[in-house]
């Protein structure tokens, strides 16, 4: 049976979200459209919410203002 493709997992970080100012979210993020939204009043609690074992990135110069970072699944 062929292998098909991998589904990828991530959550990407924000702060000030226009939904949610003054707070920190992380949304998950995969192959296809997710509900799943942690918030939280600082960071720390936000890295404190997310799963164990996820790669951490560094946010990009294209990436919308509020995202802070992304982490993905290994």
């Amino acid at each position: 049976m062929p292998a098909g493709p991998i589904p990828w997992v991530g959550w990407v970080v924000m702060q000030d979200a226009p939904e949610y100012p003054d707070k920190f979210i992380a949304r998950l993020v995969t192959n296809a459209p997710s509900p799943y939204l942690l918030i939280a009043d600082t960071l720390a609690e936000i890295h404190g919410q997310l799963p164990p074992h996820l790669v951490h990135k560094e946010r990009q110069p294209v990436d919308p203002a509020e995202v802070m970072e992304i982490w993905f699944s290994r």
